[in-house]
């Protein structure tokens, strides 16, 4: 009863494990490699979707820039009742009053020539934000695929094991039929086989959940089939740590990032106190009036205004010539030169700049600090992955070893099996030692290979890809 009962329960558990192994059929006529998920992934980025839109935008901010230093050009076109000085109209004719008007800048604290550059700074801050967003994609999708590859393999290397454990305890049961075994040996070989189910089926989960995560990075569906290649990186870090982080400071995209968007706060900074500055402009006019359109009469002026601000107040000078040629719209009946001179005082008018200076100081001093973050950051990860590469390096000798000292005792165990003096249950003791070595053997594999790609990419190296054999 309690064999029929453990026989039924083997049977279900690798029937289990079996369905686990299944899965839906390849959706691309080739394997993808690492190469492969990194571009699929990179264009299911939305920093990487939304930067073509962002680089035009910025690129518009620099045309719009470059237009500050040519001068603005006004034209009023009226057509209005006569009137005096006072506004009275003096007349039922309407007159036609036409003006054009130039304004030059002649200075202005520096506060054109700092906001192109910091238009021409921030185009260039989207194209290292294009680096950096594929740069932080590939990071997610590195680990991601080869832990997939590690899981698949790893299942692969476990489901041999299913067909020889359901022999072996076929055996471990005939041979309590034969009275040569005892039901502890048989009891003891279908709690292998169980182990053994078990593990498959923990390496199938492991699997699907590292290819969920993967297919996501990559844009696709849950559903959908994704077959992979292994690839390794061929590439194994140069130098001295010192040296690789050095590189990495100079060279990383993210930190790249970083410094452009601090010199690009430190220029809004300056742009704010710009603000507080005096700034000269140069002002011409011409003008046309009369009864019919454009007008016969004319005058022609030219001004010199500064205006300047401190705090809550500003002010505002000017120096204005004008020749008033004879106009009698304008009752000049003969041509005169005017000239006018004034000052305008504005307290309290909310046009300072203290709010804008202050918030440009604190996105500054923000930017230095995550820059500096960033480098520490980016300095002990490095440090720690050198620290990882040489682990793996050595699990992976001691896997090597293990490997080969648990087929030499299952070769062993198989031998005195043969000849009566093992039983099924410790030959399949040895076939899951073989196979956890060898899983752990894949595993330290895998991991150097994830570690040395990671490594090349955060130093700025280029990523050259090897088909694994």
């Amino acid at each position: 009863m309690l064999a029929r009962l453990s026989s039924r329960l083997v049977a279900a558990a690798l029937g289990l494990a079996l369905f686990a192994s299944a899965g839906p059929p390849p959706a691309w006529a080739q394997d993808l490699g690492l190469n492969q998920c990194l571009e699929a992934a990179q264009a299911n980025s939305a920093m990487v979707r939304q930067n073509p839109e962002l680089s035009n935008w910025e690129r518009e901010k620099v045309s719009a820039a470059g237009r500050r230093y040519l001068p603005r050009l006004d034209v009023d076109l009226y057509h209005q009742p006569k009137v005096d000085y006072f506004g009275r109209p003096l007349t039922e004719d309407d007159i036609y009053t036409n003006e054009v008007k130039v304004t030059q800048p002649l200075y202005a604290s520096g506060a054109i020539s700092t906001n192109r550059a910091k238009a021409v700074q921030g185009l260039a801050k989207a194209g290292l934000l294009a680096s950096k967003a594929s740069l932080e994609s590939a990071l997610e999708v590195i680990p991601a695929y080869y832990r997939l590859l590690t899981w698949r393999k790893v299942a692969a290397l476990r489901e041999i094991l299913v067909a020889k454990a359901a022999e072996l305890v076929e055996g471990a049961r005939r041979g309590v039929g034969l009275g040569v075994l005892r039901q502890e040996d048989l009891l003891a070989a279908e709690a292998r086989a169980l182990e053994v189910s078990y593990q498959v089926a923990e390496s199938r989960s492991q699997a699907r959940a590292s290819g969920f995560a993967l297919k996501q990075l990559m844009g696709l569906e849950r559903e959908q089939a994704l077959e992979l290649k292994a690839q390794r990186p061929d590439y194994y870090p140069q130098g001295n740590a010192e040296a690789l982080v050095e590189r990495t400071m100079t060279a990383n995209a993210s930190l790249r990032w970083a410094k452009a968007e601090d010199e690009y706060q430190s220029l809004g900074l300056a742009l704010a106190q710009a603000a507080q500055g005096p700034r000269f402009n140069l002002i011409g006019r011409y003008g046309l009036e009369g009864e019919s359109f454009p007008g016969p009469d004319k005058y022609a002026g030219v001004m010199l205004q500064c205006d300047i601000s401190w705090g809550d107040h500003s002010a505002k000078a000017f120096y204005d010539f004008e020749r008033q040629f004879e106009n009698r719209t304008s009752f000049y009946f003969e041509q005169q030169d005017l000239y006018r001179k004034g000052l305008r005082l504005s307290l309290f008018d909310g046009n300072g700049s203290q709010v804008q200076e202050a918030e440009a100081l604190f996105n500054r001093q923000k930017a230095r600090e995550e820059l500096r973050e960033a480098r520490l950051r980016m300095r002990a990860d490095l440090l720690s992955l050198l620290e990882e590469l040489k682990r793996q390096e050595q699990m992976r000798e001691l896997a090597a070893k293990q490997s080969d000292l648990q087929g030499e005792r299952l070769a062993v165990a198989r031998a005195k099996a043969e000849a009566g003096a093992a039983t099924p249950a410790e030959v399949l003791e040895r076939e899951l030692d073989l196979a956890n070595a060898k899983a752990r053997l894949i595993q330290s594999d895998f991991e150097r290979d994830r570690i040395l790609a990671t490594i090349c990419l955060m130093t700025g190296d280029q990523l050259k890809l090897k088909d694994a054999p």
